[in-house]
């Protein structure tokens, strides 16, 4: 049997995006858990709006990092 194709393809920027934004959402949830505080229904819908804005330019930032660190570490 022959597995379905799917014409969407995943890239690694894709996951690399996907990557921070789970990092953006747990670095911001589970500060106020540890310290013992609450989220409200507003809060966290606002935690929300807020990975899904930044994802994209917080994970080309990490890119960058690791493309100017894998740089210095060829010319050393």
């Amino acid at each position: 049997m022959k597995a379905a194709h799917s014409s969407t393809c995943v890239g690694a920027d894709d996951l690399m995006t996907e990557i921070v934004a789970l990092q953006l959402f747990l670095t911001d949830v589970l500060s106020p858990v540890a310290c013992g505080d609450r989220m409200s229904a507003q809060q966290y819908q606002e935690l929300m709006r807020n990975v899904k804005t930044n994802k994209h330019r917080a994970a080309r930032e990490v890119i960058a990092q690791y493309v100017a660190k894998n740089g210095e570490e060829h010319h050393a």
